[in-house]
């Protein structure tokens, strides 16, 4: 069974598989400019599929109206036809002032402890325009250690492949998240981590009160109704 991992915007399926990247690097004063898209193009070829593996499945179309276990966006075939990809990739505009840095990025964010599959985000997708704001690098503090944060507030967007027919899942999506990490300096070599990351949807017109939700000090609990 085709299978990829970490590939970004890129689908593996069977038969031919090309990618390209490439940009420029630009610097200025306090101004950083990275531009690194991503092309694909993938064959996407048939092959013989388990009889276990319902229709939907195969063709990468979940049924309308239906919220089971099995319906999770992991299709095994993305379309029966060869198709382009194209991904802003690796792409950022940042200004840095000391040991801040603030900017905007679509490149993938890669969070949490692990080599192939970290907790909270990874390079397994493409990454989706965000804002950020954080430290350039471990900024040092007398007898407590090194400490890095990033806050990012981005936009993901609904694959192509998955549409449904409820308006619920057609809202505008929102991330928000946090991420700390501290060396202390008696024990060098050491990190600790704190993370706390939202994905939620977000009705219109109230986009700037969801911002600072990540600060909220409560624990968020949202009772879920799936339909079907």
């Amino acid at each position: 069974m085709p299978y990829g991992e970490n590939n970004a915007a890129t689908w593996l399926g069977r038969g031919s598989n090309l990618e390209w990247q490439g940009g420029f690097y630009a610097r200025y004063d306090h101004f950083t400019l990275n531009f690194r898209p991503q092309v694909a193009w993938q064959e996407n070829r048939a092959f013989i599929v388990p009889r276990y593996v319902t229709r939907w499945r195969r063709t990468g179309r979940p049924p309308t109206g239906r919220s089971t276990a099995a319906s999770s966006t992991a299709p095994t075939a993305l379309d029966p036809n060869p198709f382009w990809t194209f991904d802003w990739g690796h792409t950022s505009l940042r200004a840095d002032y000391g040991n801040l840095s603030a900017g905007f990025s679509t490149e993938p964010m890669w969070w949490g402890p692990a080599v192939r599959y970290p907790l909270v985000m990874s390079n397994n997708a493409p990454g989706f325009p965000r804002l950020h704001l954080g430290t350039r690098g471990p900024v040092g503090v007398p007898y407590i250690g090194t400490v890095e944060f990033t806050w990012t507030v981005g936009w993901p967007q609904d694959s192509k492949w998955f549409k449904y027919p409820n308006p619920y899942h057609r809202q505008q999506r929102l991330f928000n998240g946090f991420n700390l990490t501290w060396s202390p300096s008696f024990a060098p070599g050491l990190y600790l981590g704190w993370t706390r990351a939202y994905h939620q949807f977000v009705s219109e017109g109230s986009l700037f009160s969801n911002l600072f939700a990540i600060y909220d000090p409560t624990q968020k609990d949202v009772l879920v109704t799936r339909g079907g």
